[in-house]
């Protein structure tokens, strides 16, 4: 049970880093390469054989991700829920969303695997963060995410979502958002639990900085 939580616990503060990228993209047009690189990795995990590899192995994640953890302990540990991560929740139950839309419709799973296996076999040597390596996975979700129904509306200064470079990194942070949804839902993850397990999800956020 311990491993699992930390398990869950690991894969929620991948969901959140990726909300707080969305936002600081939105308003900023910039953050850290290594953070939007943990996530962009994981979209590329086709066969992990555990959580942490999913996100590059302990010693990447714990700097990787360090946004997210960092944002879960905030929330959970001191409750700090105020206009510090401003549109942030509301882009993580977005995600969460999504995730649940996705997971039962096995057509667009299908579609998306295969359009990040085509970006994989693409990638240049400059890798994750490569400018063509985020516009082909913008394209992906563009092309299966964005034709539902519910999307989330991100919100921020026109001048940074006008450009495309950023709205590239936008989508490509939405989308590993939804994959670490999925991951914390395959993990035993639900949200339902989150009043409930608070006290577990903390104890294994202290083991993960």
């Amino acid at each position: 049970m311990q491993n699992q939580v930390r398990d869950q616990a690991l894969a929620l503060a991948a969901v959140f880093q990726a909300a707080l990228l969305v936002d600081r993209l939105a308003n900023t047009g910039a953050v850290p390469n290594e953070n939007l690189k943990a996530l962009v990795r994981s979209l590329f995990e086709f066969d992990p054989q555990s959580t942490e590899e999913v996100f590059g192995g302990e010693q990447d994640y714990r700097f990787g991700l360090s946004l997210g953890i960092n944002a879960l302990k905030d929330i959970f540990i001191r409750k700090r829920r105020g206009p510090k991560y401003g549109d942030a929740v509301t882009y993580v139950i977005g995600l969460l969303h999504l995730e649940n839309v996705l997971r039962n419709n096995k057509s667009m799973l299908d579609l998306l695997g295969t359009r990040l296996r085509a970006v994989q076999q693409q990638m240049p040597a400059e890798g994750f963060t490569d400018d063509s390596t985020l516009a082909a996975i913008a394209s992906s979700y563009q092309e299966t995410l964005s034709t539902l129904k519910f999307r989330i509306q991100v919100r921020g200064d026109a001048r940074f979502l006008r450009d495309p470079e950023v709205a590239n990194k936008v989508r490509a942070a939405l989308l590993a958002g939804v994959r670490a949804a999925l991951l914390w839902h395959q993990v035993g993850g639900r949200r339902w639990q989150l009043p409930f397990y608070r006290k577990r999800i903390v104890e294994a956020l202290q083991t993960l900085a």
